[in-house]
């Protein structure tokens, strides 16, 4: 049986070659070594759970990863207390992921230490949820929980937002009548436009980027107003829902009206915003051909 097997996974390994690195193989016990250090460990409650399950599996239900050494054994590089509780188990042979590639030592331990260090962290609350969810002892045991974890999770205590009081300030805007109105028709387009889109609560903290942005829209708008300042940045993000505005950072910056501010030394001035466009391009492409700002401003005023 055990030759039949090996056959069938080397054909299975023909047809993986080029897909991964590794081949699989139906392994003994009496042809691993195991790593003379090993930084990941276990308490001897986990590994008497793992070996228990392993007994009544009959099986390993993840596959090790070793390096086929020189003289023909095998190196566990990932799986070392895997194949130790089978060992314990009675389980002597057993599917592993074999890597019969030229590695170095620095190389072989690179890999041992990934695979222990790269397996991510548990969401807490949904590791008490899915516990909660096991009824029959038989399989609680088998999840291979230790005594320290189920106790650590009866104690954790996790709040949600429906749980705790939302505490906020109120800001007020205030609007001319004619202002009013169009801002009105504003906020209900953009109402309208995120029809069945989810909205979340935001942070205080965030607000700070609306406040960037009315910054922004001052400096670069000329505006003094504050109010004029968001009403400003809720006409850009209006225009551009609506596909009238390509470059949603150049509108916050210059706003939407045909004219902007544009500062050439000690002038400040506005003109047409094509004209600006024009030429912030000619004096950057000058300066990229190694001119420097007074130079291109000079030629281009002629």
């Amino acid at each position: 049986m055990d030759q039949e097997i090996r056959q069938i996974l080397e054909k299975l390994n023909g047809r993986l070659q080029g897909v991964m690195p590794y081949k699989l193989y139906l392994a003994h016990i009496s042809e691993i070594d195991f790593l003379d250090k090993n930084a990941r460990y276990m308490t001897k409650e986990q590994f008497s759970s793992l070996t228990a399950n392993i007994k009544k599996d009959k099986a390993l239900s993840s596959v090790p990863l070793v390096w086929r050494q020189e003289n023909g054994r095998l190196l566990v590089l990932s799986g070392n207390h895997r194949i130790k509780a089978a060992a314990e188990a009675g389980v002597e042979e057993f599917l592993v992921l074999v890597d019969d590639r030229t590695l170095s030592r620095q190389e072989r331990l690179s890999v041992q230490l990934s695979h222990n260090a790269l397996q991510g962290q548990d969401d807490e609350q949904i590791l008490k949820e899915l516990w909660a969810e096991i009824d029959e002892l038989e399989c609680k045991i088998y999840s291979g929980f230790t005594t320290e974890m189920i106790e650590k999770l009866k104690s954790s205590v996790f709040s949600t937002i429906k749980e705790e009081p939302i505490h906020y300030e109120e800001v007020s805007l205030l609007f001319l009548p004619e202002d009013l109105d169009r801002m009105k028709g504003i906020c209900e387009d953009i109402l309208a436009k995120s029809i069945n889109k989810i909205t979340f609560t935001g942070r205080i903290t965030e607000y700070n980027s609306i406040l960037d942005g009315m910054i922004a829209a001052k400096q670069n708008q000329n505006i003094i107003n504050s109010t004029l300042a968001f009403f400003s940045m809720a006409k850009v993000v209006n225009e551009y829902m609506e596909g009238k505005v390509d470059d949603l950072k150049e509108a916050m910056e210059e706003g939407l009206e045909d004219t902007v501010n544009f500062t050439l030394g000690s002038m400040r001035k506005r003109i047409a915003k094509e004209t600006a466009k024009k030429l912030r391009k000619r004096i950057k492409e000058m300066m990229e051909t190694g001119a420097d700002l007074d130079k291109a401003i000079a030629e281009i005023l002629g």
